[in-house]
């Protein structure tokens, strides 16, 4: 039994009333400032939802959430659907000017931070900002760093969450990473943020009472839409600290004993380059969603112990996840798949340039990935993006390539705008760096296009080598030789780009950023090559 079992109708609140009334005592959140109950955490929800009710917002009013991993983080973002508004995650490292247009852009009615945040000043950050004050439709930032609410007390309890939420009401607006393009602000509901989260945790075989490490900003997606729901929906104990460090959040999760890993591929190689399970026992983990590429899921199968870990892939869009592997998979399979498709998400792949279905293959056709089911309504105020997001017959476009194997396992083949044509042919990076990292020497591969000194495109690949192996001239050919024994010639790089493991540009969110690489690297050597070619003429 699990709290979606007993809850009224598929909404945050009634799931989490359902998880008190069921196991008032057991252990709903762990942080490094605070443990709570269900039924501790319940009385906190409705109080602080009784605060925003005596604001005067109009149900489905839009709050700000800016504050670090914490208690006060789950009670303000759940608390919020108990006042039947919607919550918004806000990145806390924003600087001034993306403050002020996350403001904008997501119609925040007001705004719940603390004056300091991880050693930032926020009461001058929300100045700046000019979020500080009530202004005409907006009702100020409130700043919460001490008590159960930021709010005065009113004595009068919110109204019963089944008359004022329903499973079609929107619960969350989430901003995508940006990473690519501008951030839009993805609508989430009640309804598939339970189902979603129910269907990922069956997945990885969770009963009531597990515990979930998540390592992560809670803001993104992958918490907030995410681990989150995983653990309401199961009756499971989320464990988070404000900040990640690798021997540090290894101890945490040895005290608490975590059963469920929830990390990135950063988090997997700080935990093993720290040796945190020769100094913290972290046995207990047995499963959870592990990494992207094929070396960190083996690592953080092998290295880090947790041997029923979860290869994945999803996006915000559609609730967090929607296909994954599954609980006695084969490493192999964990490695170089993402698993079947859930139960809440059929999904199709498309020809790029037919539209027609494409059934399984053998990696030789790659095509759209495409989703119906748990999939956000659409982008907030946004109709130019959900235009092109969704096709006429009602599928939503992913934007990344992939195809499905005679397993009915969905491979995954990298972004569609970084799709490289090299004489015309088409070539996926993901498949390219896949087999880089075969390799026995090489530890991360990053495969991308870049411009060719006649204007065509090339295919260059960053590359971080292990320990103690040399980048010089005579590995860059041992590696080139090596992968003409096993791909096409036309998808060996023509360029390759030796980097330190700490010298791997990263986003705001902290995913590789292959433009960047280029940029610092592959610019600076061209700007080399040039140079030598004008003096040798002189």
């Amino acid at each position: 039994m699990k709290p979606i079992d007993n809850a009224s109708v598929p909404t945050i609140p009634a799931v989490l009333d359902a998880f008190a009334d069921s196991w008032p005592e057991a252990l709903l959140l762990s942080a490094d400032d605070r443990d709570l109950t269900a039924a501790e955490f319940v009385r906190l929800c409705r109080e602080f939802a009784s605060g925003l009710q005596a604001t005067g917002l109009a149900k489905g009013s839009a709050v700000g959430v800016l504050l670090p991993n914490g208690w006060r983080w789950m009670v303000a973002t759940l608390g919020a659907a108990y006042a039947g508004l919607v919550a918004v995650p806000l990145n806390t490292w924003y600087k001034e000017a993306e403050l002020a247009d996350a403001t904008s852009r997501a119609n925040l009615s007001l705004i719940i931070t603390q004056r300091t945040v991880l050693g930032r000043d926020f009461v001058a950050l929300t100045e700046s900002a000019g979020i500080a004050e009530p202004g005409d439709a907006f009702r100020g930032t409130f700043f919460w760093d001490s008590g159960d609410t930021p709010f005065e007390r009113t004595g009068d309890p919110p109204k019963p969450a089944r008359e004022i939420v329903d499973p079609a009401d929107h619960a969350l607006y989430v901003f995508t990473s940006g990473s690519s393009a501008a951030p839009k602000v993805v609508v989430l509901d009640h309804g598939n943020l339970i189902a979603n989260g129910f269907a990922m945790g069956e997945r990885q075989g969770l009963g009531q009472g597990e515990r979930i490490w998540f390592t992560s900003p809670l803001f993104f997606g992958y918490g907030c839409a995410n681990a989150v729901m995983v653990a309401l929906t199961h009756g499971a104990t989320i464990c988070f600290q404000e900040r990640f460090e690798a021997l540090d959040g290894a101890r945490f999760a040895s005290e608490r004993r975590c059963t469920v890993f929830y990390g990135l591929g950063q988090v997997i190689r700080a935990l093993v380059d720290a040796k945190a399970t020769a100094a913290y026992d972290l046995s207990a983990l047995r499963t959870g969603a592990i990494g992207l590429s094929p070396e960190e899921k083996r690592m953080a199968v092998e290295d880090l112990g947790i041997r029923d870990g979860c290869s994945v892939y999803g996006l915000t869009e559609n609730y967090g996840l929607c296909t994954m592997t599954e609980p006695g998979d084969a490493l192999e399979t964990v490695m170089n798949t993402v698993g079947r498709p859930l139960p809440s998400h059929p999904i199709r792949i498309t020809d790029l340039g037919t539209g027609e279905t494409i059934e399984e293959t053998d990696g030789s056709r790659l095509g759209e990935i495409q989703l119906r089911g748990c999939i956000t309504p659409g982008y907030l105020d946004n109709s130019q993006s959900n235009d092109e997001a969704f096709t006429s017959d009602g599928w939503f476009r992913s934007g990344d390539l992939g195809w499905f194997d005679g397993d009915g396992r969905l491979h995954y083949g990298g972004r569609i705008k970084e799709v490289v044509k090299i004489r015309s042919i088409t070539i996926s990076p993901a498949e390219v760096e896949t087999f880089v990292c075969t390799h026995p020497d090489v530890d991360q591969a990053y495969v991308f296009g870049w411009p060719a000194a006649d204007g065509t495109e090339q295919l260059a690949c960053g590359v971080v080598v292990k320990p103690g192996v040399c980048m010089g001239a005579d590995f860059e050919a041992e590696l080139r030789n090596w992968l003409r024994e096993r791909l096409s010639s036309y998808k060996v790089p023509s360029v390759f780009v030796f980097l330190g493991s700490t010298e791997v540009p990263l986003t705001a969110t902290g995913k590789v950023n292959k433009r960047l690489i280029g940029e610092q690297f592959l610019a600076k050597q061209s700007v080399s090559t040039h140079q030598e070619r004008s003096r040798s003429k002189q």
